[in-house]
C-alpha cells in the first residue's frame, strides 16, 4: 500500500477505515502502539496535516486500546491544506515505514469470508470448549429450520460471534464444514432435540471485552438483517434462533465495538486454520463437480483422499505394515499419500506406489513434513519435531526403514523436497 499510494495517503486509508488495521493489531498485541500511524498522528507535528475527524478517530482507538498517547500540542496557525499534503506526503512515509512492512507481513484476507451468529444460552458450555457448533437437521416436527440449515452453508474460515447471557463472550472461527453427528452430551439441555444432527468444528476464545448489544442497538439495528434477524429491533436476543448470517455491515459494527481484541483474536484463530486441508477441500469439491469423469471416478479419487476404497487396497499391493511401529494390521493403518493429495494427478491419487501404510501418529507427522524417508530408507526429522514428541510416542532418532521401490523413490523425492521441513 505505501509504495502504491506514498504514506500520506496510506495513513489517510488507514485512519479512514472502520475497523483497526493488521499492521495496528500486530503492533498491539507486541506491545508497540507506539510504531502505528495513529499514535504517530496524533503524538507528532504530522497532527496539523489530518483533518480533526481522522485525527479524532486515531484518538479513540489509541483510548481504547489503553494506550495512554499524548496528544502533540499544535503550532495555532498550522500549515495550509495544500502545503500540508505536499509536504506530508514525502517525509510522512518514513515515519509509517515500520506501519506498513507490518501489515505486509500478515496473512492475505480471505474475500469469501462470512460472518455467523450463534445463540449458545443452553450449549456455551459445551460447544466453546468443545470446539464445535451443533444442532438438529430440522425441527421436532421435520420441517426445515433455517437457522439449522445454515450450518450446512459455513465454510473454513468463516467468523462466528456467540451469544450467551445477552453478551458475546467468544469469537471463533469454522476449521471444517458441517457433518452429520449423533447429538453431543450437553447434559439437560436439548434433551427434545434429536440425535441426529449437523456439526461444524469451530475453534473459540473466549473475549475479555465482552459486549453486550443492547448496549449498542442504536448502530447496530440499522444492519440488522431483515430476515431471520439473530436480534429483535430492542436489542434483545431471539430464542427461537440458533446459527444466523451477519452482514459483513452489521459485523464491522460489531468488531468496532468489541475493539481491537477481535482483530487479533481472528488473526491468532486463523493460525490454526489447516490451509493444505483447506486446499484439499477446495480440490474435492472441484472433482464432485466435474463433468468428464463418471461417478465411480469421482467416488474413488475422493475416497482417495481419506486413504480409503481403492488407493488403499493399492497400496497394500506394495506395503505390508506401518515401516516405523510394525504394526501389520490395516484395521489400524491408513493409507497415507507420499505425494500430497492435492498435489497428484488423477493417476497419482489411486496410485499404490504413491502411498505408505502408517500408523496414525506416523501420519500426522509425515503429512505435516515433519518426517520423511530417503530413497536410501533412512527416517529423516525435521529439526522443527519437538524431541519431546519422539520420546513420548517412541519414534527412534535413527532409523531404517527398508528399501522402497524405484517408483516409491520418485515420489518420496517429491515429499522431501516439497513438503518435508528441513
Amino acid at each position: 500500500m505505501l509504495g502504491a499510494d506514498g504514506g500520506y495517503a496510506t495513513a489517510i486509508k488507514l485512519l479512514s477505515k472502520k475497523t483497526p488495521s493488521d499492521g495496528f493489531a500486530d503492533l498491539w498485541k507486541h506491545g508497540r502502539l507506539d510504531l502505528t500511524v495513529e499514535a504517530i498522528v496524533v503524538e507528532t507535528k504530522w497532527r496539523s496535516y489530518f483533518d480533526e475527524i481522522l485525527v479524532t478517530r486515531a484518538e479513540e482507538l489509541l483510548r481504547k486500546s489503553n494506550y495512554a498517547f499524548k496528544r502533540y500540542q499544535l503550532d495555532a496557525n498550522g500549515p495550509p491544506a495544500a502545503q500540508a499534503e505536499q509536504e506530508a506526503s514525502g517525509d510522512f512515509a518514513i515515519d509509517i515505514e515500520t506501519v506498513s512492512t507490518t501489515s505486509a507481513a500478515t496473512s492475505p484476507e480471505r474475500t469469501n469470508r462470512r460472518y455467523w451468529w450463534v445463540n449458545q444460552n443452553q450449549t456455551y458450555k459445551t460447544e466453546v470448549p468443545g470446539g464445535f457448533l451443533w444442532s438438529p437437521k430440522t425441527r421436532t416436527d421435520g420441517v426445515r429450520n433455517q437457522f439449522y440449515h445454515n450450518m450446512t452453508e459455513v465454510n473454513v474460515g468463516d467468523v462466528i460471534f456467540s451469544f450467551c447471557d445477552t453478551r458475546i463472550k467468544a469469537i471463533g472461527v469454522a476449521v471444517g464444514k458441517a457433518e452429520t453427528s449423533i447429538k453431543p452430551d450437553f447434559g439437560d439441555a436439548g434433551a427434545s432435540w434429536a440425535k441426529d444432527g449437523w456439526l461444524v468444528p469451530v475453534e473459540f476464545r473466549e473475549l475479555h471485552s465482552q459486549i453486550r448489544p443492547k448496549d449498542h442497538i442504536d448502530v447496530i439495528r440499522p444492519h440488522l438483517p431483515a430476515k431471520y434477524s439473530p436480534l429483535q429491533n430492542t436489542g434483545d436476543g431471539l430464542q427461537s434462533v440458533y446459527l444466523a448470517a451477519v452482514p459483513e455491515s452489521m459485523a464491522d459494527v460489531l468488531a468496532t465495538l468489541i475493539g481491537q481484541e477481535f482483530v487479533v483474536t481472528v488473526r491468532e484463530l486463523e493460525g490454526e486454520l489447516d490451509e493444505v486441508e483447506i486446499a484439499a477441500d477446495q480440490q474435492e469439491e472441484a472433482i464432485r463437480g466435474r463433468t468428464d469423469i463418471g461417478a465411480t471416478t469421482k467416488a474413488q479419487l475422493v475416497n482417495a483422499r481419506r486413504g480409503q476404497g481403492v488407493f488403499k487396497a493399492n497400496v497394500r499391493l506394495n506395503e505390508k505394515g506401518c515401516r516405523i511401529t510394525g504394526v501389520t494390521d490395516p484395521l489400524h493403518l491408513l493409507a497415507s499419500h507420499i505425494k500430497p493429495w492435492k498435489d497428484s494427478t488423477d493417476e497419482e491419487k489411486l496410485n499404490g506406489c504413491n502411498g505408505l501404510l502408517l500408523a496414525p501418529h506416523i501420519d500426522h507427522l509425515f503429512d505435516r513434513g515433519l518426517i520423511s524417508f530417503s530413497s536410501d530408507g533412512r527416517l529423516l526429522i525435521s529439526e522443527q519435531l519437538d524431541q519431546m514428541i519422539l520420546a513420548k510416542w517412541g519414534i527412534p532418532e535413527v532409523k531404517h526403514v527398508g528399501a522402497f521401490t524405484s517408483d516409491q523413490i520418485e515420489f518420496l523425492r517429491y515429499h522431501e523436497r516439497s513438503v518435508f521441513k528441513r
